[in-house]
């Protein structure tokens, strides 16, 4: 049976199918990638002796060639494929290389972000610079190898300078730990997170599973030989919880986990409608030293439109509140490319927030993934983007923030997520959890943790639903109280 709007992908001279499917995701996403059958498209992915490939995308509108071939003179320092695993990286470049030069063929045009289609560029960038390479000759072969933009490669070589120092001083037993709060007063039209409304019932009972988990977290950690470095408590929106529920997590916190070499702990208090001095002086008093007070946008009919209850005076009022409070860092996200948005609009929020002199501001792309309510109404993204991330980052810059962590997402060929701090304010976690560079526990109904071994990285999953994970508390705990001796290299 033909199947419409799928790309159809064969594989030849290689097993590289995931960077060929992730190219496609990121490039081509109005098509879905399929094994075989008979499609409307197709993508033939060939590499030959293992120093050149071609890419064959057959669509309804035509036939598209791209090529790529390694050299060693050029390549050698990004691939200089003296190991098994430097080979397959090399073929991994070539495949996703000649795809990209085939997509540019389809669109006319060019992506800032070249042939790069992972979500964590910066490692790129790092391991350039770990070959030997000095911080401009990193950023050209980004821009020579890669394709990028010259201020994409820019972007990617200052976060990789962040990413190397933060790895530097880390010890084998170093560890993160998130907590998830999945609840939110309203569900924005652009999440695509596992979140649900607010209810007193529903949050006391989760809070109740929670605290299991934490406790049997806190005796494996103990037992295994983490210290934890860095603790998050993110969500959804943490700060649904009422004051004595958000009291009550932190003190259970502190009274199962040994702290003690924790020099980082963050609360997203998202959504300005949730912020109260009582919740604010709670976390004060619990020792948190970085929360996150989220706008994402300073325009109030945009706020309206992508479902939010707050306007951007609640915002305004939060922040003063926060600031008048503690002695804490702040970090306020955006997202350019929200419908309804004018460039104008978005660089005016930026340009406020801006002067509100936060630690960091973090700057999002709008990326709509499946299970959002704009993807279900067929809303897609602006052109508007570019500009927004351009004229954004020279004011970001000229009022002395610089990059300190970026992510890419899957749907968003375009843009990226970047953390900007202010002198040297850095947020360890953001970059310990996106660069994988020490094992992350995660606590929660939808939490995922990331334990190093050799080799990789072992996942122990949390069901995604608070329902589920209610349900199943006893199983889940009890797998957090044996964990894995820290992996201390080969």
């Amino acid at each position: 049976m033909r199947r419409e709007n799928a790309i159809a992908v064969l594989c030849r001279g290689h097993d590289e199918r995931h960077a060929v499917v992730a190219g496609l995701t990121m490039h081509l996403p109005e098509y879905a990638p399929v094994p075989e059958g008979e499609c409307d498209a197709g993508c033939v992915s060939t590499l030959i002796d293992g120093t050149r490939a071609t890419c064959e995308l057959r669509l309804p509108m035509g036939r598209y060639v791209g090529e790529a071939s390694w050299d060693p003179e050029r390549h050698g320092v990004c691939f200089p494929a003296d190991t098994p695993e430097e080979q397959r990286r090399r073929c991994r470049w070539l495949v996703g290389l000649s795809l990209y030069r085939a997509v540019c063929d389809v669109r006319g045009h060019d992506s800032p972000w070249g042939g790069l289609s992972g979500v964590r560029p910066a490692k790129v960038a790092a391991y350039i610079l770990r070959r030997g390479c000095g911080f401009q000759k990193t950023q050209q072969l980004l821009c020579d190898v890669y394709l990028l933009h010259p201020d994409k490669a820019a972007l990617c070589a200052e976060a990789a300078v962040e990413e190397m120092k933060i790895a530097a001083a880390l010890r084998p037993e170093d560890a993160a730990l998130y907590v998830g709060i999945p609840f939110c007063p309203t569900v924005c039209g652009y999440c695509s997170f596992v979140s649900r409304r607010a209810t007193p019932d529903a949050l006391s009972g989760y809070c109740e599973s929670l605290h299991s988990e934490i406790s049997s977290l806190g005796r494996g950690l103990y037992n295994a030989g983490y210290r934890v470095r860095a603790l998050y408590i993110g969500g959804g929106t943490p700060t649904v919880l009422d004051a004595d529920s958000l009291e009550a997590l932190c003190s259970h916190m502190r009274a199962s986990v040994d702290l003690s070499a924790c020099g980082e702990f963050t609360v997203e208090a998202g959504r300005p409608d949730t912020v109260t001095t009582e919740k604010l002086s709670v976390l004060k008093d619990a020792g948190v030293g970085r929360i996150c007070i989220n706008p994402q946008t300073l325009s109030d009919d945009v706020l309206v439109g992508i479902g939010r209850r707050h306007t951007a005076d609640d915002f305004r009022c939060a922040f003063r509140m926060a600031r008048d409070m503690a002695d804490w860092e702040i970090n306020c996200d955006l997202i350019a490319g929200l419908p309804g948005e004018t460039v104008d609009g978005y660089l005016s929020g930026l340009s406020e927030i801006i002067s509100m002199l936060p630690e960091q501001i973090t700057v999002h792309s709008l990326a709509l993934k499946n299970a959002s309510r704009m993807t279900e109404e067929g809303q897609t993204l602006s052109d508007r983007l570019g500009r927004m991330l351009t004229d954004g980052e020279k004011l970001l810059r000229d009022a002395g923030y610089r990059p300190y962590y970026i992510y890419r997402q899957k749907f968003s060929e375009g843009g990226e997520n970047v953390g900007w701090m202010k002198e040297h304010r850095i947020n360890a976690y953001n970059i310990l959890m996106m660069e994988e560079l020490c094992s992350v526990f995660a606590v929660g109904a939808g939490g995922v943790s990331k334990i190093l071994r050799s080799g990789g990285l072992d996942r122990m999953t949390n069901p995604k639903y608070p329902d589920e994970y209610c349900n199943r508390i006893g199983e889940i705990a009890e797998r957090k109280r044996v964990l894995p001796k820290p992996y201390r290299g080969a």
